[in-house]
């Protein structure tokens, strides 16, 4: 390859070389983005199973049923499904379900420990809203008593009665 110094004196030549430049700078920043991003999304799949797991596995207890993790976009049905059953049988279990955060990532899980209690957890990556991928928080959601151990329309779990459906009374101003 020439030098700069052995390039005739050409504008079009010069700028062929300053063009190559660019395209092999550009090409490291893309693949530095693209490493970032893989990363981020590893991040997403497999950092928070951790925290989460961990506080799931030690509630259930180690001989609980593992009805797995539903990824998000994937039919949670299957899942679901185990757990209910492990509920009926009174057996303890454990499932988890991502959930599309707005912006940071999140997760919850049913749990049925051994003494036969329903906890239900759900992590977020960042609680304060600011987009961090960390470790997050796991905080525990209180089931109503009574409450009802269901499947939701979109497939995961709840353990809270449907809301009853009021309709609305023409000219009353109420919902």
């Amino acid at each position: 390859m020439l030098s700069a110094a052995q390039l005739p004196n050409d504008p079009g030549l010069r700028l062929i070389s300053m063009n190559w430049r660019s395209l092999v700078i550009f090409g490291a920043v893309s693949l530095l983005a693209f490493i970032a991003a893989s990363c981020a999304t590893r991040q997403n799949s497999g950092a928070w199973t951790d925290l989460l797991e961990k506080q799931s596995w030690q509630l259930a207890g180690e001989k609980a049923v593992d009805c797995g993790r539903v990824p998000l976009g994937e039919n949670p049905k299957g899942a679901a499904d185990c757990a209910l059953r492990a509920y009926k049988a009174g057996k303890p279990f454990r499932v988890l379900f991502d959930v599309q955060g707005i912006d940071s990532f999140v997760a919850e899980a049913y749990v049925r420990s051994q003494d036969g209690t329903l906890h239900g957890l759900m992590w977020d990556s960042d609680p304060a809203g600011g987009g961090r991928r960390g470790p997050g928080i796991v905080s525990e959601m209180q089931c109503p008593t009574p409450f009802h151990f269901y499947m939701a329309p979109q497939g995961r779990l709840a353990c809270y009665p449907p809301r009853p459906f009021a309709p609305r009374k023409a000219g009353s101003g109420t919902q």
